[in-house]
């Protein structure tokens, strides 16, 4: 029975996990125990509740970037991050000088981005893996994925010095995501239309070119992570984690008004300029046999589904 570690486990990563986990018969038969540890508290989600049962579940409520130690666990699984890039980098660098001590005999996995590979092309269909060997010259837009991006490649530099060391590690570049832990109020479109169809409110698209996007369930996320984290080793493999459904954000917009009986306001598409953001996976289909089990659209209907339920419970 082994030991499994979250760095980050308040977030949409960490929550998601700890659910799935509650809810997996296979996982249930590895782990015993579950450390989570997170700067922000742990809310008392119901979930949280349940998998006490089950599990022995410790908390430990600490900035990752000033422990001076850290619990050994069998498998770790870094989720954490910061809006300041900068000091994410530094809790990266203070966990992988941490686990050159404590987890040296631990199978870690670092969660990065599809962000790092900078601006699709529309002659670009999918991002795999290798992209950056063979694009020395990476394009990013204006605002605050440069700055992430850069940081992001950075961190996954010190993960794979951790495999020179002889840990096991590997690295999820995780594109984009939907689930019950989704967050209504940011950036996210998805979110927004989501938090529109809950009030009953006009769904609208506010930029006036092509937006396309895949759309990965939550559930398929965690077990892609499980797997991926299984299989980690010395040679660091990177594995895209995300969906190769490509949607328009145009056309989501277009099914949900249609299904939920609500207005839409979506500007003419401009031709000259596209937004993509989809990733290639099928390294992770053909070495790891992953699949997802949902569509963007119905990934995005189940997650509009557990939100309305979570609502009426409220």
């Amino acid at each position: 029975m082994k030991t499994l570690l979250i760095i980050g486990g308040t977030g949409f990563f960490g929550n998601s996990l700890l659910k799935f986990f509650l809810n997996s018969k296979i996982l249930k038969k590895k782990f015993k125990k579950i450390i989570i540890l997170s700067r922000s508290r742990l809310e008392k989600l119901n979930h949280l509740k349940q998998l006490k049962k089950t599990y022995q579940v410790v908390k430990i409520n600490r900035d990752i970037s000033k422990l001076k130690k850290i619990p050994y666990a069998d498998f770790v699984i870094y989720a954490a991050i910061l809006s300041d890039f900068k000091k994410d980098y530094l809790a990266v660098k203070n966990y992988t000088r941490l686990a050159k001590v404590y987890h040296t005999n631990s199978k870690i996995l670092y969660t990065s981005s599809g962000a790092i590979y900078g601006v699709q092309k529309k002659k670009i269909k999918s991002f795999k893996e290798d992209y950056l060997n063979s694009n020395k010259i990476i394009h990013f837009s204006s605002g605050y994925k440069k700055s992430y991006a850069k940081f992001k490649i950075k961190s996954e530099k010190l993960f794979h010095e951790l495999g020179t060391y002889g840990v096991k590690v590997s690295i999820a570049r995780c594109f984009t995501f939907v689930g019950e832990f989704l967050p209504l109020n940011s950036n996210f479109v998805i979110g927004n239309f989501i938090k529109n169809i809950l009030d009953k409110k006009t769904i609208v698209v506010k930029a006036n070119y092509k937006i396309h996007r895949s759309y990965m369930y939550s559930d398929d996320l965690v077990r892609w992570l499980i797997k991926i984290l299984n299989y980690s080793n010395t040679s660091c493999p990177i594995y895209n984690v995300g969906s190769d459904n490509k949607i328009s954000i145009k056309k989501i917009a277009n099914i949900l008004s249609k299904k939920y009986h609500l207005n839409k306001i979506v500007p003419k598409s401009s031709e000259k300029f596209q937004d993509n953001y989809v990733p290639n996976i099928n390294k992770a289909k053909k070495k790891l046999k992953l699949k997802n089990k949902y569509s963007s659209i119905q990934a995005i209907l189940k997650t509009i589904k557990l939100h309305t339920k979570n609502l009426k419970h409220q």
